[in-house]
C-alpha cells in the first residue's frame, strides 16, 4: 500500500512538472491575433486638429519638450515618489490619415538612465467646448528600451504594449502636456511639457 502510495505522489510530481508540454504551440504565436489595422481604420474626423498639433512642433528639433521620468507607488499607480531623471528631448509626432495623431521619443537616456527608451503610441484627440485646448488620449502604445552598450544591466530589458497616454495641447500658446504612463513592472511616467 506505502508502494502504491509512492507510485501516485511521484505520477502527479511527474504530471505537474510536464504540464507545458500540453500548452498549444499557437499560445506565444502574435500572428494568430487580429489584425489591429482592422479595427484601427476609423476615421474619426479629426485630421486638421492631429494636423495642427503636428505643424506646431514640425521641425522644433532638438531639446523640443522636457521629459521628466517619475516613479509612482505600484500598488496604485496614481502617487508620485520620486523624479527620477529629467531632460529636454525631442519628440516625433506624424499626423495619420484617420485622424489620430502618433507620438512618441526615440532612444530617451540620461545620466541617470543605463538604458535608452523608445515610445510610440497613436493619440485620439478632441477639441474641448471653447475650442481653444485638444484633449489628448491613448492606449496600447509601445515602449522599447535597450542596453547602452558596454553597461549591462544584469536583467531582462523592460517593455510594454499597454503604455496610455492622456494630455492637453492648447491651441492659442501651442503648450502641451503629456502625461505617459509607460506600463513597466516598476511604475515610471512621463511627464512631457512643452511650449513652442
Amino acid at each position: 500500500m506505502k508502494g502504491l502510495g509512492y507510485i501516485v505522489l511521484f505520477s502527479f510530481m511527474f504530471i505537474s512538472c510536464s504540464k507545458d508540454n500540453y500548452y498549444s504551440p499557437d499560445l506565444d504565436d502574435p500572428s494568430l491575433l487580429p489584425d489591429r489595422e482592422d479595427y484601427l481604420n476609423e476615421d474619426y474626423g479629426t485630421q486638421a486638429l492631429a494636423k495642427e498639433i503636428y505643424e506646431a512642433y514640425l521641425g522644433y528639433g532638438k531639446d523640443s519638450v522636457d521629459i521628466k521620468i517619475v516613479m509612482y507607488d505600484n500598488e496604485t499607480r496614481t502617487q508620485p515618489l520620486l523624479t527620477f531623471t529629467e531632460s529636454r528631448w525631442p519628440v516625433r509626432m506624424q499626423w495619420l490619415a484617420n485622424g489620430a495623431l502618433e507620438f512618441g521619443y526615440r532612444n530617451f537616456q540620461t545620466e541617470m538612465m543605463p538604458l535608452e527608451m523608445t515610445t510610440n503610441i497613436n493619440v485620439l484627440l478632441e477639441l474641448n467646448a471653447v475650442q481653444d485646448t485638444i484633449w489628448l488620449r491613448g492606449t496600447d502604445g509601445s515602449v522599447r528600451t535597450a542596453a547602452v552598450s558596454g553597461q549591462p544591466i544584469g536583467t531582462p530589458l523592460p517593455q510594454s504594449d499597454d503604455a496610455e497616454l492622456e494630455g492637453y495641447y492648447v491651441r492659442s500658446s501651442k503648450k502641451l502636456y503629456v502625461l505617459f504612463d509607460l506600463m513597466l513592472p516598476i511604475a515610471m511616467k512621463a511627464h512631457i511639457t512643452g511650449t513652442k
